[in-house]
């Protein structure tokens, strides 16, 4: 017997899709949900899942098939790739991010009352230009604890605070955990 094979079609080049797409690894994508081409060879059927949280379509092999659909300026596409693309892309994506924070020259978070990160600000000299996620520079914070990060942690009872991470952490940290 032959194994099913899963034909897609889509558009096939993801550095920009990648890149300006907010995965990383944690997000969740309600409006424009990953379409997921599961196949069992036990069965030889394929079974079309609709995930719209990264975490889950993390738990795919790495040859499942994979469309998403991306709004572009003029026009929608559709695209393909495989989960393993798509978790090379979040380890690359985050490599890159890593660098971002160890460069800066200034961080400064914004985290709302209920715990809600509102605004990542990192400022480089000379300017750097790049786009991340607030989660996945988040994450990225937390992990190093950088001296030149500023928690400005806004509370109900005390107003704003601005705090150093050094500071934050032991107060507000728990409520942060990657």
């Amino acid at each position: 017997m032959k194994n099913i094979i899963v034909v897609t079609s889509g558009r096939q080049d993801l550095v920009d899709f990648f890149e300006k797409d907010n995965g990383d690894g944690d997000s969740v994508h309600s409006g424009n949900p990953y379409i997921v081409f599961v196949v069992s060879n036990k069965t030889k059927e394929v079974t079309v899942k609709i995930i719209d949280s990264e975490k889950d379509l993390l738990t795919y092999s790495d040859d499942t098939k994979v469309m998403k659909q991306w709004e572009g300026q003029w026009r929608s596409d559709f695209f393909q790739f495989t989960v393993g693309q798509f978790r090379d892309a979040i380890l690359k994506k985050n490599r890159k991010a890593e660098e971002y924070i160890k460069l800066a020259k200034e961080i400064e978070v914004t985290i709302g009352s209920m715990g809600k990160i509102k605004h990542v600000r990192v400022t480089h000299d000379p300017y750097i230009s790049d786009y991340f996620s607030n989660n996945i520079l988040w994450d990225i914070i937390y992990k190093l604890e950088p001296q030149t990060a500023k928690i400005n942690q806004e509370d109900r009872n005390f107003g704003p605070r601005i705090y150093t991470f050094a500071e934050w952490k032991p107060l507000y940290g728990w409520k942060h955990k990657c």
